[in-house]
């Protein structure tokens, strides 16, 4: 049988393979990915990818915080109505929204004091793939950026944390191939 499959399969899931990456994101991405509480925006009532990524931070041992406008309870622990609201302050927050709700949000970690925002958008920082697909899916608000770098914010525009996190899943490590190939990050 193939055993070269189980062989490659299982190096790779091991590793993420990152040799074309601006080091200036990868800096981001590790310095992110060293935080030790992240707030997530973007959880849903009902399954979704921002759920998936609260998911991938929990089981990957960071303290989470959910973020919904609607929930009180989230995954058997309090949910805040946004940032300003949370008893304590988180090293992190991950947006995973409508880009008009990332600029709110944005705001709103502004004048809360956080340091470190991270924007999703899945086909990367500098999309050139799925164009009309990654404007639909993107949380990326230009303006939230420009506000957050001018307030001194380590701002993530783009790149997704399960591309990252380990361990790394198939349909990720595509979607990260893909954007290394394209320079999309």
């Amino acid at each position: 049988m193939h055993t070269w499959l189980h062989k490659s399969d299982s190096d790779m899931e091991n590793r993420v393979v990152e040799p074309n990456i601006p080091k200036a994101f990868k800096q981001q991405v590790a310095t992110f990915l060293s935080l030790k509480h992240i707030a997530v925006v973007g959880i849903s009532r009902k399954s979704g990818a921002g759920n998936a990524i609260y998911d991938k931070f929990k089981s990957a041992g960071y303290r989470v915080t959910p973020i919904h406008p609607l929930l009180d309870v989230y995954a058997d622990g309090p949910c805040y109505k946004s940032i300003s609201q949370m008893p304590e302050v988180p090293d992190g927050v991950f947006i995973m929204t409508r880009p008009e709700i990332t600029l709110q949000v944005t705001k709103d970690c502004i004048q809360t004091g956080i340091q470190h925002i991270w924007m999703h958008n899945m086909t990367g920082t500098n999309p050139k793939w799925m164009k009309s697909a990654s404007e639909k899916m993107s949380s990326v608000h230009e303006e939230a950026v420009r506000l957050a770098q001018e307030a001194g914010i380590n701002v993530i525009a783009g790149g997704c944390p399960m591309q990252h996190i380990k361990p790394v899943d198939v349909f990720h490590k595509c979607i990260h191939w893909i954007n290394e190939r394209t320079k999309s990050i």
